[in-house]
């Protein structure tokens, strides 16, 4: 696809060169942001520091970024366009054209800019895979290896036990694990840990999902007291945390005819609703977002989405989002959520429990 304003090259071309100087032009658009090797964050659109918008500027689609406060989303090029000229496309590919050197360039400059764009495309996806590879591995690591499948009589029973989780009022647990002692990259500090598998609609292991603990001096556990005690590693795209199998007693994958499910964004309110709904299948995704991307079979004939009490608009646009892709999938979609003004089911636990 073409624009008037850039007859001679592909608007996918530009995107790809753009992206593998991602880190300078995000250098030229938000100054006071922070780069990295990896990625580049500041505040937001507006340009003051901070980290709620993220540019990737490795793997497969370098320059893609996302303002998880708005939820705001687009490539490199959507980037130059909200931030120089208030999402005008058109006004973003000159800008982009003068910047690579091509706003003049002749046929044959042209067709350079079009070899070297898929170089560059084709160098991502390698550097892309190798990454997920490195990533997986190391996710495993965590989790398959190094994590006891053992929870009982450790700091994660403990923790969720202060959170109103009775184990011994729950099936199986397998997804979670117990990490004696996991590195904290925020403050280079090892904590014990709560770690989940992430799996993906086939039931491989996709990533696992950390929670950093702390104990206390008088004997609570709780989530170190990090900015972000809880973090993913490893690609989790589509990706769900199995909670429980309810009735079916099987994996997602193998869901018989007529199964039914609650998808529900965090591990704790998962383990809540398991408490109470044990007949119920009941998945755990990362994020809102993640709630948009899980794939079920279309043998789960009965979906609930249950929402929190967030009212930040990019959380709301993105329960939407969710709400909207199952229905695709689905005839027999539903809502719900916790009772009276609790923030999510495990607030309206402990708020009834106290």
């Amino acid at each position: 696809m073409s624009t008037d304003l850039a007859p001679k090259i592909e608007i996918r071309d530009l995107v790809d060169l753009l992206g593998a100087r991602a880190g300078d032009v995000c250098c030229k658009l938000l100054p006071e942001g922070r780069l990295s090797h990896t990625r580049f964050q500041v505040g937001s659109l507006a340009g003051e520091p901070g980290q709620s918008l993220s540019v990737n500027l490795r793997g497969m689609k370098p320059g893609n970024w996302h303002d998880f406060a708005s939820g705001e989303r687009g490539d490199i090029l959507d980037l130059i366009a909200q931030v120089l000229f208030r999402g005008h496309k058109g006004e973003a590919v000159t800008w982009a054209l003068g910047y690579l050197g091509l706003s003049d360039a002749d046929p044959d400059a042209m067709r350079t800019a079009r070899r070297e764009a898929e170089a560059k495309r084709r160098q991502a996806a390698k550097e892309a895979q190798a990454q997920r590879r490195r990533m997986r591995a190391a996710a495993w690591q965590r989790w398959g290896i190094e994590a006891s499948p053992e929870i009982r009589g450790t700091a994660v029973e403990r923790y969720l036990a202060g959170r109103g989780i009775d184990l011994d009022r729950l099936g199986s647990t397998g997804a979670l694990r117990y990490h004696p002692e996991l590195l904290s990259a925020e403050d280079g500090c090892f904590y014990p840990a709560m770690v989940a598998a992430i799996v993906g609609p086939d039931g491989r292991f996709l990533a696992c999902h950390r929670t950093w603990l702390e104990v206390r001096t008088d004997g609570r556990v709780t989530k170190a007291d990090l900015k972000a005690p809880k973090k993913c590693l490893g690609g989790c795209q589509g990706g769900h945390i199995s909670i429980a199998k309810g009735r079916a007693g099987v994996p997602l994958n193998r869901a018989p005819q007529g199964d039914r499910c609650i998808l529900i964004e965090g591990i704790e309110d998962a383990l809540t609703l398991a408490m109470a709904l044990p007949e119920w299948r009941i998945v755990a995704t990362i994020s809102v977002d993640g709630m948009a991307g899980v794939i079920m079979p279309a043998s789960v004939t009965t979906r609930v989405l249950f929402r929190d009490r967030d009212t930040e608009p990019a959380a709301l646009a993105g329960f939407e989002r969710a709400k909207l892709a199952h229905m695709r999938q689905c005839r027999d979609v539903r809502v719900a959520a916790s009772p009276g003004e609790a923030k999510d089911a495990n607030a309206y636990l402990m708020e009834t429990a106290a």
